[in-house]
Formats: structure tokens, sequence, C-alpha cells
């Protein structure tokens, strides 16, 4: 399912795959574009369920411009606990800025761009194992093509916990949370 919003947050159009959205075996995956810059934007996606279960904010992966590091949008991919309940499932995707608050020594949004509320038909739960790791998969898929389209080489990329030091030059380092 791809939606695209305009400058307002406003649902411009939506373009349904089909009229059914499930999880797990037959993985949906929710596209969000829109004509705002979203460089500055760090975007989630909240789910509440025909149950009355809310899930999320879920951090959503940037989809970047081919070869490219200009953000055009962003996905997310079902998973099955979020398609456990036939009926109704609304979908919101919230944009917003962080900035650094040195009172309270975190991060904070500053700013939030709200968006109209998208609402999929799940007509069979799914309901059994979990697609988590086809969700890893599809992330780190999406990672692997952010870092080809840096076009910079790298000798050595390291995926840790914590940050190496020193950091020698043509080395890249990704933050494990």
């Amino acid at each position: 399912m791809k939606v695209y919003f305009n400058t307002q947050g406003r649902i411009r159009r939506l373009v349904p795959e089909d009229s059914t959205v499930q999880g797990d075996h037959n993985a949906s995956e929710v596209e969000a574009f829109a004509d705002f810059d979203l460089t500055q934007y760090f975007a989630t996606i909240t789910l509440k369920r025909s149950d009355g279960v809310v899930l999320g904010p879920f951090q959503m992966t940037p989809v970047l411009e081919d070869g490219t590091t200009t953000i055009i949008g962003h996905t997310y991919l079902l998973t099955s606990t979020d398609t456990a309940s036939s009926g109704a499932l609304e979908i919101t995707v919230k944009y917003d800025i962080y900035q650094y608050d040195a009172e309270l020594n975190e991060t904070i949004p500053v700013y939030t761009k709200a968006t109209g509320m998208i609402v999929a038909q799940i007509d069979r739960a799914v309901v059994g194992q979990d697609n988590t790791i086809i969700n890893i998969q599809y992330r780190l898929l999406a990672l692997e093509k952010d870092v080809a389209a840096m076009q910079v080489a790298y000798d050595e990329i390291t995926v840790s916990a914590t940050e190496p030091t020193p950091k020698p030059a043509g080395h890249i380092w990704f933050k494990i949370l």
C-alpha cells in the first residue's frame, strides 16, 4: 500500500495493492511519500487493530532516491502481530523533528507534522509465527543499498553497540541499539 501526503500532511493519493492487507506469509509493506522535504524528519508509524490494541510508534525505514542519499519516502513491513485481528487496521504516519536538549540531556521532539489516517481491511487474521526476521532482513538489505548509494569506498564496516576508537580513514560504523 502506498500513501502520498501533500505539503500540509493530508492524504493526496492512496494506492492500495488490493482491499486486503495481511501479514506474515503475505507480508504487506506500507510506503509513505510526501510533497514536503523529508530530510529533516524522523518518520514513525502507529497502528490500531480492530480489537483496540495500539501498536507503535515504530520507526519507518527511509527510501532513498536511486544513486543518491536523498530521502524520498519511508516504508514499514507489517508483522503478524500487526495483523493478528481481522477488521479495520488504522494506520497513522507521523513526521517528527528532534533536537538535543542540554538541560534534560536527551533528544526531544520539537515539531510534529501529523498526517491523515489510513484504514486498511484485514479479511483474515494472521496468527502464528511472526515475520520479525523477514523485517530485519528487509531493513539490512535497505541499509546495504543505502551504503552502496553513498558512492564512498569503505575499507571496513563495523556494526556494534559501542563506537570504535580510534576510527581509521575508510572506516564506517553503525550503532546497534
